[in-house]
């Protein structure tokens, strides 16, 4: 194998983002399933629509993934990502996606990441898990993998070089998890994350995405699944379209109020002192506008893109 390549992918909760350089960007539904487990279920799928995946010593798996998924998925809740295969073999397919059509085979170094407290337990077997022999449809792949902590990475991307000295919150709010911590900037040096203001709750945006499911359950006695109303406005219910934006404008505003309030709790000595206040991640954008404590938020720009982007940033940096 000739080509290598260095690649970040950062398979979350509710998306996968994936970078490489001179390289369109991969953004997809978190959702795969096993085409073996639900063949037997009534759906007709194209071959060719399937993705292949076999690592060295284990057996071939198909999966559906993305849309072609979502009525037969669920989200990647587990917490062991060490051995889960599904994420393990979505983000292999990811891998797939982004390379170019011409290569097919290729060393591949990898970068993913891990929310901050489940870092240091899991990192070193996440980064087993993913570094091997894999063959993924028609290209055969040899992976090296590192994994970085998120919230951490994103630091890169949102607090330049060059910024002034002091104190930066940044919240990375995604589908399952809230990361928060505070870094400090000095004069001249990189920044330093505080360790004793940084953690990970589980507050993410699904938790409104469930509140809105049951409240369509209860409205009008139809089953949705939270992912399925990730982006969703309307949604049909028996032959009938169905406006869901009260609902679901109120389930984020519930949500909203219960993150702020937990972010403002645990920063409350030091929210006043902060540079900036900046939220990162898929869902940073519903709480735009908003002020934790006093302290207004920042929107980062790009903010889904912020930990896959430092990721790449760093692999490709070899720090």
């Amino acid at each position: 194998m000739d080509m290598s390549y260095r690649i970040a992918i950062d398979c979350g909760h509710g998306f996968v983002k994936g970078l490489m350089a001179y390289q369109p960007r991969l953004l997809m539904p978190s959702l795969i399933v096993s085409a073996d487990e639900t063949s037997d279920t009534g759906h007709i799928v194209a071959s060719e629509s399937l993705d292949r995946v076999q690592w060295t010593g284990q057996p071939q798996y198909r999966y559906r993934v993305g849309e072609t998924a979502a009525l037969d998925a669920s989200s990647l809740f587990s917490r062991n990502k060490a051995q889960d295969r599904l994420t393990r073999d979505l983000t292999v397919i990811a891998i797939d996606r982004l390379l170019p059509p011409e290569v097919l085979a290729a060393r591949i170094q990898l970068a993913v990441g891990l929310p901050l407290t489940w870092y240091h337990t899991m990192h070193q077997a996440v980064a087993d898990s993913l570094t091997g022999d894999v063959r993924v449809n028609q290209r055969q792949l040899r992976l090296h993998t590192v994994v970085f902590p998120q919230g951490i990475a994103a630091v890169l991307t949102v607090i330049p070089p060059g910024s002034p000295s002091g104190l930066y919150g940044v919240v990375d709010v995604g589908y399952r998890t809230v990361d928060f911590l505070i870094v400090e900037v000095p004069d001249h040096a990189p920044p330093r994350l505080m360790g004793s203001w940084a953690g990970t709750v589980e507050l993410g945006i699904a938790q409104a995405m469930q509140q809105l499911s049951n409240q369509i359950n209860d409205q009008w006695q139809v089953d949705y699944a939270p992912h399925e109303l990730a982006t969703k406005l309307t949604i049909t219910v028996r032959g009938k379209q169905q406006s869901i934006q009260v609902e679901r404008q109120k389930a984020l505003s519930q949500w909203q109020e219960r993150v702020t309030e937990r972010i403002q709790t645990v920063w409350a000595p030091i929210l006043s002192r902060l540079q900036s206040l900046i939220v990162v991640g898929g869902a940073a954008s519903i709480l735009a506008g908003t002020v934790i404590g006093t302290m207004p938020v920042t929107i980062a720009p790009e903010s889904q893109w912020a930990n896959v982007q430092g990721y790449l940033q760093t692999l490709e940096s070899g720090q």
